[in-house]
């Protein structure tokens, strides 16, 4: 029996290749240090921007305005104007308005609610009724229409227009127009009064309610109206039936009521499913224009 000896089975390793193992050993142990290095690294910077650069939560803008703001009360007159008492239903019948939607006699009936006595000048001429002429002149329209519509409003001047005003003129509201290329503007006499209609005499109407306003991101301003539509029938006993409707065409009818005096106003705070109306100006400089107006059903 051969005796055993310890490292028979080992195979001898020469200088080189122990320094060559060591050397990857080494290595080896350089690898990890980096990976860990790095990963500490990371979770560090991770942990470091989740905390330094933690985004607070957006707060939330209120954009509303007070219905009662000198502004929201001028412009909502803009968009309910009309003669004799009613206002006018370019509003509360086209479902969607632009300024593309107004013919020329149109953009002259709005823009020329801002008139004044004092924009009318007597030329010193009558027509053949003994009538003065007035002027007024295109500047001065042009003013108004880009007061209403804003500064890109396209309009002719070759009309005539008979336009009850909101004052008198020689005891008269009632302009006749005609534009005179070689004054410079529309020569106007007047010539009749129209009052305004009598509660009894208006058998269809609009009654609206301010409901709220708002600006936007680009500083538009945005009023919404509630709306119904009346009609106002007298009864054989001297009462008066009204019936409110919901649209234009009275197809859909909200309610209706019996009264004895006309003078009552309607409310209509608590009546549910009216339409609405949403207007939107915009900002001419520090100015407010009409931009558009949509029925919401």
């Amino acid at each position: 029996m051969n005796d055993f000896k310890i490292g028979d089975n080992i195979e001898e390793q020469t200088p080189e290749q122990l320094t060559i193992k060591r050397n990857k050993s080494r290595k080896f142990a350089v690898i990890i240090v980096v990976i860990i290095s790095l990963l500490i690294g990371i979770t560090t910077f991770l942990v470091s921007n989740a905390i330094f650069n933690r985004k607070e939560p957006e707060q939330e803008i209120d954009y509303s305005v007070d219905i009662k703001d000198e502004n929201v009360q001028i412009l909502y007159k803009y968009v309910t104007y009309g003669t004799r008492g009613i206002r006018n239903d370019k509003y509360t019948k086209e479902k969607e308005v632009t300024i593309d939607s107004f013919n020329n006699d149109e953009k002259f009936f709005y823009a020329l609610q801002f008139a004044q006595p004092g924009d009318f000048e007597y030329t010193g001429e009558v027509n053949s009724e003994k009538k003065k002429i007035y002027l007024i002149t295109d500047k001065t329209i042009k003013k108004y229409m880009q007061l209403y519509f804003g500064p890109n409003i396209k309009y002719k001047n070759d009309t005539v227009l008979s336009y009850p005003f909101s004052f008198k003129i020689n005891g008269m509201n009632v302009g006749n127009m005609k534009y005179s290329d070689s004054k410079g503007g529309f020569e106007t006499t007047f010539t009749s009064f129209q009052d305004e209609l009598k509660k009894e005499e208006i058998k269809n109407d609009v009654v609206g309610k301010l409901e709220s306003a708002k600006t936007d991101k680009n500083n538009k301003l945005i009023l919404t109206e509630k709306v119904v539509y009346i009609t106002i029938n007298k009864n054989e006993d001297k009462t008066y039936k009204i019936e409110i409707y919901k649209d234009y065409n009275k197809e859909i009818r909200l309610d209706q009521k019996t009264v004895t005096n006309l003078d009552d106003k309607i409310d209509i705070s608590n009546l549910e499913n009216t339409s609405t109306i949403e207007y939107t100006f915009a900002l001419n400089g520090t100015t407010y224009y009409f931009e558009s107006s949509r029925i919401i059903v």
